[in-house]
């Protein structure tokens, strides 16, 4: 182990910390460009039209910056843009421990200002908008810095800049050709929209004889129901996102597969993706012409997508995984491999998975209402019941802790809807139903809230991928002895999941993995989560706060 003083020389950045910070970077700028984006873009005119242009493309530009000088850092042998808490030093003096906790109130110190002047950037009235900006690009530079300090002394910062100076120079070229292509794709969505709806219209002709289409508008349907092939229906961002999703996957499994050939996943994968998107929007066209518009348009049009994309994802790579040509150690074997505790990775994402899988088919089925939510309730009690063999270690336990941590989260949770939402009452499909379905409905949105939820989300995000954080056999890691960096990435990620509701959910993903490492087990945390839940569940009947399921 190198001291921790090594390190700091040759420019070490610690890697939880580091985590940390980007995680927290990531969540302020999802919310303040929330902010600044309430605005639209229309009514943004002259010089503001013209910064918040180049704000646009400089963000992208400085992501993809970001990517490369971390993609080229990890490809240089011997090199490493961050090192372990262990390599940095497990305790660092008390007088560096203070200047960065200073540094971190300064940062959360300009956060609300720099809210109040993210809303405030680009509204009316155009007087006194210079100075907004001043204001904004100031507070937006003593935040980062900030931020950059409470994460590492700013003199490793400057060594580790000193230290990846040619990556660094090196990394704008590829960013930069990142970013133009971004715009060169945008205008090929044109041409493959057109590409898409010469297919559609092919597949759809011999099934539907009364079928009429408008090339000059990419329109094709029936008599009762048409669609327009809009450029974002193209299938170019399937086709990115599966190409990205592959492509990570064969990077972090590459000593399993035979490279150049195994390339060949990333092209087959798009083909298919492209080949099923125009098999739902023909499938679209063909569900609101039997007489169910606003299952196609509302539910199939939207979740049909996503299905299809995880079935090509996850069906290319299990492919490639029993492939002798393109596997190097042959079926299944590639599997066991690069995740030898496969078994408790099951056990612990699998129920999560389920509800997921089974929320796209039910949303897909549906027409703004979810009918089919049962199918969630049903898809998780199956994966539990199956592999209940692996959670011996989970004790559920109700304690104080646990009901009190339910409690306040529910109360956080509660007074972010006031503020932000408009109190609603059932859905009108809801009340259209007849009693017993209501009561059968709400019944199973009841198990699924208090009962399904928290533990199928528990073991996933504090059970899982909290302790993965920190070690690759994440069995073999101690709750209590998860470190401050995974407790806020797993949050984050947890957050991701709530849509609107992300900020509370942060708090709440904070709330239950700080239960979860002081009863150093899973189970306080699924009974913390159960009673918010519970909670919500009596404010939406008993209230008729609706809006909050």
């Amino acid at each position: 182990m190198r001291p921790a003083a090594s390190d700091a020389a040759r420019g070490a950045l610690p890697a939880g910390w580091l985590a940390l910070a980007v995680a927290l970077w990531s969540l302020e700028t999802f919310g303040l460009s929330y902010l600044v984006q309430r605005v639209p873009i229309g009514d943004v005119v002259g010089p503001a039209r013209m910064l918040r242009d180049v704000q646009h493309w400089l963000f992208r530009f400085l992501i993809a910056y970001g990517f490369c000088v971390a993609l080229l850092r990890l490809a240089t042998p011997g090199r490493n843009p961050a090192a372990t808490r262990a390599e940095v030093g497990a305790s660092p003096d008390p007088a560096r421990r203070t200047r960065q906790a200073l540094w971190g109130l300064v940062h959360l110190a300009t956060l609300p200002p720099l809210a109040i002047l993210s809303a405030r950037l680009f509204a009316p009235p155009a007087d006194g908008w210079a100075l907004r900006a001043l204001g904004w690009h100031a507070l937006e530079a003593l935040a980062i810095v900030s931020l950059a300090a409470a994460a590492a002394p700013l003199a490793i910062w400057r060594r580790w800049a000193a230290s990846v100076r040619g990556t660094a120079a090196l990394a704008a070229v590829p960013a930069l050709v990142a970013v133009l292509a971004i715009d060169a794709s945008q205008r090929l969505w044109r041409s493959t929209a057109r590409l898409t709806f010469e297919l559609v219209r092919a597949v759809l002709g011999p099934f539907e004889p009364g079928l009429w289409s408008d090339p000059q508008t990419l329109t094709l349907g029936t008599r009762t129901f048409a669609v327009q092939i809009a450029d974002v229906c193209s299938g170019l961002e399937g086709i990115g996102l599966v190409i990205a999703f592959c492509g990570a996957w064969l990077w972090l499994n590459r000593r399993t597969y035979r490279f150049p050939r195994a390339l060949l996943v990333l092209p087959i994968a798009a083909a298919l993706v492209f080949a099923f998107n125009v098999v739902r929007l023909a499938a679209m066209v063909s569900l609101g012409s039997a007489g169910h518009p606003d299952v196609a348009v509302v539910g199939f049009h939207s979740q049909a997508g996503w299905i299809a994309f995880n079935a090509v994802t996850l069906g290319v790579i299990y492919a490639a995984h029993r492939s002798r040509w393109l596997s190097v150690a042959g079926p299944g074997a590639a599997v066991a491999a690069s995740m030898s505790d496969g078994a408790e990775v099951t056990a612990y994402l699998m129920p999560f998975l389920a509800v997921l899988a089974a929320g796209m088919v039910a949303r897909a089925l549906s027409s703004g209402f979810e009918y089919a939510y049962g199918l969630r309730v049903v898809a998780a009690g199956i994966a539990l019941l199956a592999l209940r063999d692996g959670y011996s270690q989970v004790r559920i336990a109700v304690t104080a802790r646990a009901v009190f941590t339910g409690v306040l989260v529910f109360i956080v949770w509660v007074i972010y809807a006031r503020a932000t939402t408009t109190a609603e009452g059932p859905p009108a499909a809801w009340s259209a139903l007849p009693p017993f379905a209501r009561l059968a409905w709400v019944c199973t949105r009841l198990a699924g809230a208090v009962v399904i939820a928290p533990l199928t989300e528990e073991l996933a995000f504090r059970g899982y991928l909290m302790r993965r954080l920190v070690r690759a056999q994440f069995s073999s890691q101690r709750y209590a002895g998860v470190p401050a960096h995974a407790l806020v990435v797993s949050a984050a990620l947890f957050a991701l999941l709530h849509g609107t509701f992300a900020a509370p959910a942060f708090l709440a993903g904070l709330g239950y993995a700080w239960v979860a490492r002081r009863a150093d087990g899973v189970g306080e945390a699924v009974v913390a989560h159960a009673t918010t839940n519970l909670l919500v569940s009596a404010a939406v009947l008993g209230a008729n706060q609706w809006q909050l399921w």
